[in-house]
């Protein structure tokens, strides 16, 4: 939107015309009277380059016009506030430079026919909730006058299609991170209400970031967080790589965390020999009971390690629901603590943690709003008789490091990490 002011002398006001490039824009224009004078005050949609505006108005002395020319020249680049203020109109082709506050993505719902793909039995139909194929890397802003919840935590989003993010390897942006994209101002429906996006996006660019370079292919490594979100550290030449997604029924780096040989763990991770998986009782398994029965679990190697060597790169709660990561990627999670809750229907230990943007992602089932991010604990985690020891429940408000799994969970239409291999209060 471009502002426009005409000033009046001695005329009647309510007769002015104005007309921009041929169109009329009268109805654009508030008038303020100050004495003999009369300001008319508007803001007209107008892209760059040439225009004319032609005015018309009645006096005592008959009808005046005035015709004048004008260049529009927009800045180098719109900042998120002039997007949700309405300045830039949709439709808009701009460059937007803003800070990101993190990332998110759509669901997606359809039928199907068992409780969860993962479970032993199955169960009656319901709605299972898959992640759409887009990312939507989120810009903060400070305007928030008439927005929703909702609309404030959202800010403004630049859509990254799917062939963007996982074909052609575009990161999404960190939090903190100083971006600028070259898209079009649209539109778009999340949760039953209108947010501003940035769609499509031909270009992004990150000018400054306070957040460590991320390992592409064939950096060295440590770990798989140590490497781009669509890249594990490989445990034989601890190098970042390529892997095919391992989902919630998937293995290895399966839902219960089992192993049949070190080969199946994460890198920094073994095949605890001291203990099989059993099917009975409270820390028995759930899930996937055929394949796992009698095997192994994977452990942290060195569990009583200074912190930043176990975990040299971690990442938050919202980092994992955004949807950045690939599904069987290991992660050192930086939390704090809700509650944890038992679940005797899985025997799992669901460690529910706090999000700093919960209204920026879809609802879940139950809200996580309400909830916060899941984590949890595998029953063979947690057994007692297990020889290398058990993983307790981490108590409500403590702030803690785990390493566990990325999974999204299509029953609760989340991002989580399950299961958790280990955790520490952080110091």
């Amino acid at each position: 939107m471009v502002p426009l002011t005409i000033t009046l002398g001695h005329a009647d006001e309510t007769s002015l015309s104005v007309r921009v490039d041929g169109n009329d824009v009268t109805s654009a224009f508030t008038k303020t009277n100050l004495g003999a004078n009369t300001t008319a005050q508007g803001n007209v949609a107008l892209g760059a380059g040439p225009h004319t505006i032609v005015t018309s108005v009645q006096s005592s002395k008959g009808t005046h016009t005035d015709t004048s020319a004008f260049q529009v020249t927009f800045p180098a680049f719109f900042v998120p506030d002039q997007v949700i203020t309405g300045l830039v109109p949709v439709g808009t082709p701009i460059v937007l430079r803003g800070t990101v506050k993190g990332a998110s993505y759509k669901s997606v719902g359809t039928i199907a026919a068992t409780s969860h793909p993962a479970t032993a039995t199955g169960g009656s139909e319901f709605i299972q909730y898959q992640p759409g194929s887009e990312r939507y890397a989120l810009f903060e802003i400070s305007q928030t006058a008439g927005l929703t919840v909702g609309q404030q935590a959202w800010g403004v989003g630049a859509k990254l299609t799917h062939d963007q993010w996982v074909t052609q390897r575009l990161p999404i942006p960190y939090p903190g991170d100083v971006v600028e994209v070259t898209g079009t101002v649209a539109k778009e429906t999340f949760g039953g209400e209108e947010r501003f996006v940035i769609a499509p996006v031909s270009q992004l660019t990150t000018v400054t970031s306070p957040n460590p370079a991320l390992g592409d292919v064939g950096a060295g490594c440590s770990q798989d967080t140590q490497c781009r979100d669509d890249l594990i550290c490989s445990r034989t030449s601890l190098t970042c790589s390529t892997f095919s997604a391992i989902g919630w029924g998937g293995d290895p780096r399966g839902v219960n965390g089992a192993c049949t040989a070190d080969a199946d763990c994460p890198a920094g991770q073994f095949c605890d020999p001291a203990y099989a998986i059993v099917t009975s009782g409270t820390y028995g398994i759930h899930y996937s009971v055929s394949r796992d029965t009698g095997r192994r679990i994977c452990r942290v190697t060195s569990p009583q390690a200074p912190l930043e060597e176990l975990c040299p790169r971690t990442v938050t709660t919202d980092d994992v629901h955004s949807g950045r990561f690939k599904e069987g990627k290991e992660v050192c999670l930086r939390a704090t603590v809700h509650f944890p809750l038992f679940d005797p229907g899985d025997n799992d230990v669901h460690v529910q943690a706090a999000l700093a943007n919960p209204h920026a992602y879809p609802v879940g089932s139950p809200p996580v709003a309400l909830v916060g991010h899941a984590t949890e604990v595998a029953p063979p985690y947690r057994d007692p008789a297990n020889p290398s020891g058990k993983i307790d429940d981490p108590p409500p408000g403590v702030d803690m490091v785990a390493i566990g799994t990325v999974k999204y969970d299509d029953s609760h239409e989340w991002y989580e990490v399950h299961p958790i291999k280990w955790w520490r209060a952080a110091q």
